[in-house]
């Protein structure tokens, strides 16, 4: 057994591994980087240096060659001409030399494709006859003729930018011979002095067609030792002046190469680079293991302890035990400080279970309270209550905003005739909301105890004078309490209903298939007066109506028509609204105007409420609409025609669709986020929600079980108020 769970911790993940290997890779991908940049650069230097070196070279034999041609070329002298094209063996890269001109005697550059001398053993099949005659044969290839093309233009070029230079040569020398047939000594001097004028000028000229010729030289493809292209032709025209002609090119001279020697000595470059590297990279990575495995060590070592206690917090599931349970570590770096944040994590989770335990035991109290049903344990209530017998109906949902709260809500069968409910919502929330609820149950209840109608009547203000007195003698400040008690005859439908703060009665009236609002006599919250204030002022008033068959009385808190969503952006930011608050100043005592910027928001509203319960019992679709929807094009439709038109369908739909009221999806979505769902609005979500697998694509348990499920990556605006819903339907 011990060698499997050994086996076990084995195969597990290990932090410490993957630093060694983190870092070892990181070392090897550190070395390997600097080892390619490095032989990247060596790679470009050598062969920039080779390109450089070839270009030089092919520079000085084109000198060469065209120096040649200028020699021989004027005087047609053939034999020195052929002799030129075997300067290729200074070079061991060049193929061969062909050297273009005019026709013999032509003083025009239209026509440079005579072949004049070469070496080129495939020059037939270059040029237009069977046999090559110098001088005489013309090159046809395609390339060549291109090249020579364009020399054209450049001596059209050349001959209108040195125009002024030739014709003032030609103007001097002229001169010049005049003053050298005179007999004078001065004539004679003054002709020495033009003649020296002439060379200056023809050296100058000689200097820029030099230049032309350099400018104009240039190979094909261009030249930029490339490892996929090895030949290149490289060229450079033949240019001089001759007498006292415009024609200044006159011939061509280029060679073709390759640099398949060259580009092979780099490849072999570049594989003594790769070998070196990967050396390098070996020895750096047995360096990397070693370091690596010693740094891991360090860091794991307090992981491990950190690791454990986590577990431990894991496995607790009553994180009171974890009291005092503290990870110990040393050192003062960033995982001594995670220790800290562990152990005040601890401590937090201690703190919030007892105090969670002390609110689930508030809340447990007060929902005993409620008749709401009990869960398949048998033990925990769930968040409804039901009711059914010959005469009456009833279906209430209850969702308090925090922990504890101050909704209540109850109904008692009193005989066989009368029929008692009472829904309260006390101010604020949490444990003073909580106790001012529990005090009004237990007068409710203590009140109809040992009620009966020969004995009591209708007459049961007194229980909401008595409700009233107790509040307000609590003494606490700023809090009260709204609340109808309604009496109902189940025979005959009479209602007698008393109020405190709470005079808007809602209800279905069935023969007309619409919702109708009865407006009740005002009387002041409970808490607030004493009764006798109260009394004065006509006291807490009962007043009756009848309640046909059919029809449903619908009593619930603000915390429906209230309830509220964000309005936002289409890129789902929330909407900000300037809002007046008013304030006294302390100082002056005066009223103050203050502009305060808030959210946005929209209410759930009573026309939704009504809308919502009419389209349930006439089995109607009803469509959700969002004021400010990120998502403009959003349907939420909820198809009631597939219902009953029931009361449960009514109290659910509300609180169905209250829910996804509150509901969004942002792109921000984290895979963590979540919301938890009643089961019972889960199911009726599902029967008639039209986004159903859109909203709960991603459906879980929830981890505290219960009647929960959770929408995993999904985002809910805050339940703002307790959510409490009772229907009454007189059968």
């Amino acid at each position: 057994m011990s060698s499997v769970k050994k086996e076990k911790r084995e195969k597990q993940p290990s932090l410490k591994r993957k630093l060694i290997r983190y870092t070892y890779l990181l070392a090897v991908m550190l070395v390997l980087v600097v080892t390619v940049q490095n032989g990247r650069n060596v790679v470009r230097i050598q062969s920039q240096t080779m390109a450089d070196g070839l270009q030089n070279r092919v520079d000085v034999l084109l000198e060469s060659l065209c120096s040649g041609v200028k020699n021989f070329f004027p005087s047609n002298n053939l034999l020195e001409l052929t002799a030129l094209p075997g300067q290729k063996d200074a070079m061991s890269e060049v193929k061969y030399i062909t050297i273009l001109g005019q026709p013999q005697n032509s003083s025009s550059s239209e026509n440079l494709n005579y072949i004049w001398a070469t070496n080129d053993p495939d020059i037939l099949s270059k040029s237009d006859g069977y046999t090559l005659m110098y001088g005489e044969s013309s090159i046809n290839d395609e390339v060549i003729c291109n090249i020579t093309a364009q020399l054209s233009q450049l001596d059209n070029q050349i001959a209108e930018k040195e125009r002024q230079i030739s014709d003032e040569i030609e103007a001097l020398s002229l001169q010049a011979n005049e003053l050298y047939a005179s007999p004078l000594s001065v004539d004679q001097a003054e002709a020495d002095r033009i003649s020296g004028v002439i060379v200056d000028l023809r050296n100058m000229l000689d200097k820029e067609l030099s230049d032309y010729s350099k400018n104009a030289a240039a190979s094909y493809p261009y030249f930029d030792f490339s490892l996929n292209n090895t030949d290149y032709v490289f060229y450079r025209p033949v240019i001089y002046r001759k007498g006292n002609s415009n024609n200044y090119v006159h011939a061509l001279v280029y060679l073709e190469l390759s640099t398949q020697s060259l580009v092979d000595a780099l490849k072999k470059e570049i594989k003594n680079i790769i070998l070196r590297s990967l050396i390098m990279a070996a020895g750096a990575a047995l360096v990397g293991i070693i370091g690596s495995y010693i740094f891991a060590s360090l860091i794991v070592r307090p992981i491990k302890k950190l690791e454990a206690h986590v577990n431990l917090v894991g496995r607790t599931k009553n994180k009171a035990n974890l009291k005092g349970r503290n990870v110990q570590i040393r050192s003062k770096d960033e995982i001594g400080r995670l220790g800290t944040a562990v152990n005040n994590m601890t401590r937090e989770l201690v703190a919030n279970a007892e105090e969670e335990a002390l609110v689930m035991d508030g809340k447990a109290v007060q929902m005993a309270f409620l008749p709401l049903s009990l869960e398949a344990n048998g033990r925990d209530k769930s968040s409804f209550a039901q009711y059914k017998d010959e005469h009456l109906e009833c279906f209430g949902y209850y969702e308090g905003e925090s922990g504890v709260s101050g909704d209540y809500f109850d109904y008692k069968k009193l005989d066989n005739q009368w029929f008692v409910i009472i829904k309260c919502d006390a101010s604020g929330h949490g444990i003073p909301a909580a106790i001012i609820m529990t005090v009004v149950a237990t007068i409710f209840r203590r009140y109809f105890q040992s009620w009966n109608y020969r004995k009591n009547g209708v007459r049961f203000n007194d229980l909401v004078s008595q409700i009233n007195d107790f509040i307000e003698a609590l003494g606490l400040k700023g809090k009260f309490a709204t609340l109808i008690v309604c009496l109902l005859n189940v025979e005959t439908g009479e209602l007698y209903m008393c109020n405190a703060g709470d005079n808007i009665v809602h209800i279905y009236d069935a023969q007309n298939r619409t919702m109708k609002q009865l407006t009740l006599a005002s009387a002041p919250t409970a808490g607030v007066f004493t009764s006798d204030l109260v009394d004065m002022k006509g006291g807490f008033k009962i007043e009756k109506t009848i309640l046909e068959h059919g029809d449903v009385l619908y009593l619930y808190t603000d915390g429906i028509e209230e309830s509220t969503r964000r309005r936002r952006n289409p890129d789902y930011s929330v909407i900000k609204e300037e809002v007046q608050v008013r304030k006294t100043n302390p100082k002056t005592h005066e009223e103050e105007i203050e502009i305060k910027e808030e959210d946005s928001k929209e209410e759930f509203g009573p026309e939704r409420v009504q809308a919502i319960i009419e389209a349930v019992y006439n089995r109607q679709p009803y469509e959700l609409t969002k004021d400010s929807n990120p998502n403009p094009d959003e349907e939420l439709i909820f198809d009631f025609s597939k219902g009953q038109g029931s009361l449960e369908d009514s109290i659910l739909a509300l609180a169905s669709i209250e829910k996804v009221f509150r509901l969004y999806k942002s792109p921000d979505v984290q895979a963590t986020d979540y919301i938890k769902v009643d089961k019972k609005i889960d199911e009726c979500l599902f029967k008639y929600f039209n986004k159903y697998e859109v909203y709960a694509a991603k459906k879980s348990d929830d981890s505290t079980g219960g009647h929960y499920v959770d929408y995993d990556q999904m985002q809910e605006d805050e339940q703002s108020d307790d959510l409490t819903l009772l229907a009454i339907k007189r059968i």
